[in-house]
């Protein structure tokens, strides 16, 4: 019943999105394709290897719709083969096929379209595709939405600007190539999934900016898991090294299990010799991540050097907001470590038992906790409905957590990571899941103002016995409820849990 109460609440919030311009076209991919393939509709739709064909054919402002499915770099065993991005071309993924809008999807199960490195021999790594994603010359208007990336593998050395870096994502936005990479990649990422991925550093995502470049990426409901570098970040790795630019703004993310052989296993910012990887994370959570040296989490380095030694300049400030640094592992700085560079942290909850100087919090720690966060199940990402992005993700929180209502509001997404309301309770939860309690009713206002009609509310019935009432801002639901029968109210509910009113609302009793 809670979960199931949840998803419909979810999927009324998901309509709340993209509305497409009228003026602009859309192309349509399936996994098999269908029709006359080609993609004029879903009945025409392109089949799988013309994926990228769709994204290059595209127009200025156009969308790309595409199928749940598996949709591979290549047919070929050529492992040089990748997705690519473009500027003002919108990339959507997770539809069933019938919807218009990318607004009707549900995300009943995290994304369903796949963008996989696994070529040539599926039960073998090492032969797939170096990367999954490779972006060049992109900025905000470059948007990815609704996809998981996995299964890249980039084992070469890094002897170049791209070998070795990022399988899963890599974004070019390097200044020492500007013939090929153009000295700006900083495209918009959201509500997508990227893990399985291997590379020497950033295996799910490397932004480069070395050099007088920027790749400072957005990413917005995000899950990056189970990613492995052989040498540096796991998760993310942010290279601004050399008057560059490497600032990705993470929000809504949940950056999980992934592992560095050497150092930082959720992500490394280096931003030395006068370069900058100043990441924002706002109602992030990373946890359980791992390292054989310094940190397990994030690692913030301004080292004008290669190895790490001083002077040190430019800038690697890390600034966490409503977020959540627990669990991570690794022999020095378990959840970070700073080489010049620094990290800062309000209304945000951090495990500092082993946190020694000079790896410590800088600036305001205002609202801070350092209590466990009590994950509702930090064994299982998934939960038990083995789905990502609904609300039993082991990531969320139990009901005793002190993470609850303890954020700052502003800097917030409309939607959580489990596409539920952002704000809930008094005050955003720290993380990216908003706490809800088992069984709510909310107020929609569809009918009429009364409380005691059926219609008003989702799922359809009144409020009754342990159930949490949610009643939205008279803009979500112009007609606020009144109650015209209190004492027929009271005896039915009885044990009556919460009314949780946002913003603008009211609740109005008339006897």
């Amino acid at each position: 019943m809670y979960h199931n109460l949840i998803r419909v609440f979810s999927t009324l919030a998901v309509t709340i999105g993209f509305q497409l311009s009228l003026n602009a076209s859309i192309l349509y991919v399936t996994s098999v394709g269908s029709g006359l393939a080609n993609g004029s509709s879903w009945t025409n739709a392109f089949p799988e290897l013309q994926l990228q064909f769709a994204i290059n054919s595209a127009n200025s402002g156009d969308s790309i719709f595409v199928a749940c499915g598996t949709y591979r770099t290549t047919s070929s065993s050529n492992r040089s083969i990748s997705f690519s991005m473009r500027n003002n071309v919108k990339i959507f993924g997770s539809f069933q096929s019938f919807e218009n809008q990318p607004s009707e999807r549900s995300f009943s199960c995290g994304p369903c379209s796949i963008l996989s490195g696994n070529i040539n021999n599926a039960n073998l790594a090492t032969d797939n595709s170096y990367k999954v994603m490779l972006n060049r010359n992109l900025n905000s208007s470059a948007l990815l939405d609704g996809f998981v990336i996995r299964d890249g593998y980039d084992q070469r050395n890094p002897a170049s600007v791209e070998m070795g870096l990022g399988a899963g994502i890599y974004n070019g936005g390097s200044g020492a190539m500007p013939g090929s990479e153009g000295s700006l990649c900083s495209p918009t990422i959201r509500n997508c999934v990227i893990q399985n991925n291997y590379a020497a550093f950033g295996a799910g995502i490397f932004n480069n900016g070395h050099q007088n470049g920027n790749a400072s990426p957005i990413l917005d409901n995000c899950i990056i898991f189970n990613n492995t570098a052989s040498i540096s970040g796991g998760g993310i790795d942010n290279f601004g090294w050399i008057n560059g630019n490497a600032s990705p703004t993470l929000n809504n993310c949940l950056v999980v299990n992934n592992y560095a052989t050497l150092r930082a296993g959720g992500m490394y910012c280096w931003g030395g010799l006068g370069g900058n990887a100043n990441a924002q994370l706002n109602n992030c959570t990373f946890a359980n991540n791992q390292a054989l040296a310094l940190a397990g989490g994030i690692i913030a380095d301004n080292s004008d050097n290669l190895d790490g030694s001083p002077p040190f300049s430019g800038n690697a400030n890390i600034v966490l907001k409503n977020s959540i640094l627990w669990g991570n592992t690794a022999p020095q700085g378990p959840q970070f470590y700073l080489n010049g560079g620094s990290v800062s942290a309000t209304y945000s909850n951090i495990d500092m038992a082993s946190q020694t100087s000079p790896h410590l919090l800088n600036g305001s720690t205002t609202g801070n906790l350092l209590n466990y966060p009590i994950f509702l199940d930090s064994t299982s990402i998934m939960g038990l409905d083995n789905c990502l992005m609904t609300n039993d993700d082991g990531y969320g929180l139990q009901i005793s957590s002190l993470c609850i209502n303890s954020g700052l509001d502003g800097d917030t997404l409309t939607l959580d990571l489990a596409q539920n309301n952002r704000v809930i309770g008094l005050n955003v939860d720290m993380g990216p899941y908003e706490f809800v309690l088992p069984d709510t009713c909310i107020w929609t206002g569809n009918s009429n103002q009364s409380w005691e009609i059926a219609q008003n509310w989702l799922p359809q019935r009144t409020p009754d016995s342990n159930q949490m009432v949610h009643i939205p801002n008279i803009e979500e639901a112009p007609n606020q409820p009144v109650i015209h029968n209190l004492n027929v109210i009271l005896r039915k509910l009885r044990n009556f849990g919460i009314i949780q009113l946002t913003g603008l609302a009211t609740l109005t009793i008339k006897e």
